[in-house]
């Protein structure tokens, strides 16, 4: 965060279900154009690989923007799993 506080794991964990569970309705609905979430995911990416510690985080994030049909790459130079 941009405010100097620390996310909690309660809120990557919480972050983790709440992706899953966006993903999985955006595959299930027909009529559903990922395309906005496709772009929140990689927000929430970019902040993860930045200030999480948590390498299941940034797996839920990339596997879901997969499943989507994203390929791109999204990239912090100077986060914990930057390179991953």
């Amino acid at each position: 965060m941009s405010d100097g506080t620390k996310r909690t794991a309660v809120y990557w964990n919480d972050l983790n279900r709440s992706v899953s569970e966006r993903v999985e309705n955006a595959l299930a609905s027909e009529a559903s154009n990922p395309d906005s979430l496709i772009w929140s995911l990689r927000q929430l990416e970019e902040m993860a690989r930045r200030e999480c510690d948590r390498r299941d985080t940034i797996q839920v994030l990339v596997s879901g923007r997969r499943l989507l049909g994203d390929r791109s790459t999204v990239g912090i130079s100077n986060g914990p799993f930057s390179l991953t």
